[in-house]
């Protein structure tokens, strides 16, 4: 048996003066199917006749814009409208959605990061080998050249819909490193210093009034991961590692003119009676003294004044060879970031 609906006998629903809309149920268009997501829609159809306008045909109609599905709570009637008008019967159409689920596909915001990883290698100086220790010659001594090898790296690139392209972030991340943990696609943990920001920009041009902005970030991720690795090694490996050394020390010059016991700059001579300039550099302990007491300073061999380094640079010593790391990128959190 047909479900009849008199418009003017429903509370809450309008009707013009004299108009009588009787709205009878359409089965043929009253449905509810299962997205691939899981969600469902539905829709309900009506016949209805003795009506004057569209407007009177859709309010004779028990359901309105927004209201609940009379069978299922989560789904919202987000339109309702004519779809046929035949003059004497218009066939009115409601179709109903999950409101959580509307526009997910379409609002650009609300789709998910799209991921691209690619390997790499660079080439870059060293100062221990795979196992940590100082490479330095058989007496100890550092070498005059730089030695390298190659290492992997990895390549992040992260492409999301945004509300507008951040001029503040960009200058204010690219080219630091990150100050903590970061937990990539909740597999990879790239620990401190070990992530640099690249670059973030719009992967496309846009005009000035878009709704939205596609942007591109990029990452470079170097995780070391030889035995022995000290937690400076590990720590810093995009910052600058230097081994201590130098051919000259800071001492006091009796002799300056005034006197004001200032700390002077002169070069490194070998003690003893057949005392010698030293023609390269000599291993540093940290405050700018020789790992050698008996290196001295000018022909006059003068003691060695220790100096003061900033305490922004990090120190530590692997088998009486000392090793500076200077931060020469910014550190930032890149959690905020949200990616």
């Amino acid at each position: 048996m047909a479900i009849v609906w008199r418009s003017a006998e429903i509370a809450g629903f309008r009707t013009d003066e004299g108009a009588v809309g009787i709205a009878t149920q359409r089965f043929s268009d009253t449905k509810q199917t299962q997205l691939i997501d899981g969600s469902w829609k539905a829709t309900i159809g009506w016949d209805v006749i003795d009506y004057i306008s569209d407007y009177d045909a859709v309010n004779s109609c028990p359901i309105k814009q927004g209201s609940q599905h009379p069978l299922n709570e989560y789904l919202t009637c987000t339109s309702i409208g004519v779809t046929e008008n035949k003059l004497t019967k218009a066939i009115v159409i409601a179709e109903f959605e999950v409101t959580s689920l509307i526009d997910a596909g379409v609002n650009p915001i609300n789709r998910p990061e799209v991921i691209n990883w690619k390997w790499g290698k660079q080439t870059l100086p060293v100062d221990t080998d795979a196992s940590g220790n100082p490479i330095v010659n058989s007496a100890g001594d550092a070498f005059r050249s730089n030695y390298s090898r190659n290492f992997s790296v990895r390549y992040l690139r992260v492409t999301r819909w945004e509300l507008y392209y951040d001029q503040a972030l960009a200058s204010s991340y690219i080219d630091t490193t990150n100050s903590d943990t970061v937990t990539i696609q909740h597999t990879l943990s790239v620990g401190p210093g070990q992530m640099y920001f690249v670059n973030y920009a719009p992967v496309e041009e846009y005009q000035i009034n878009s709704p939205y902005v596609k942007a591109m970030y990029e990452f470079e991720i170097r995780t070391p991961s030889s035995p022995n690795l000290t937690t400076l090694q590990a720590r810093y490996p995009f910052q600058l590692r230097l081994v201590d050394q130098g051919q000259r020390g800071k001492y006091l010059d009796p002799n300056s003119t005034p006197t004001t016991n200032a700390p002077t700059m002169g070069n490194f001579w070998l003690g003893g009676q057949a005392s010698q300039e030293c023609r390269r550099e000599v291993l540093l302990n940290g405050q700018g003294r020789p790992a050698d007491a008996t290196v001295k300073l000018t022909q006059n061999l003068y003691s060695v004044q220790s100096n003061t380094i900033p305490t922004s640079v990090q120190k530590e010593t692997i088998n009486g060879v000392t090793f500076l790391v200077y931060l020469i990128y910014a550190e930032q959190p890149f959690l905020p970031i949200g990616l």
